[in-house]
């Protein structure tokens, strides 16, 4: 599993939200988070930047690595 999957899944989890509330938030499918927290693919094209945010909310809610 990727590092970006690894803490997709961490925040998400720290957030008390399911793969769904995720998906809702970020306007995709709920399978789509499920390949990105599995470690199948990553964000890319116009949510490439899911990156650059998961590693602010991390700090926000102190989430460590």
């Amino acid at each position: 599993m990727s590092e970006f999957a690894l803490r997709l899944k961490r925040l998400r989890e720290k957030r008390g939200w399911t793969q769904s509330d995720l998906a809702r938030a970020l306007k995709v499918q709920q399978s789509t988070v499920s390949r990105w927290e599995g470690g199948v693919t990553e964000p890319v094209g116009l949510y490439a930047g899911i990156e650059a945010t998961v590693t602010k909310l991390e700090r926000k809610h102190g989430v460590t690595r």
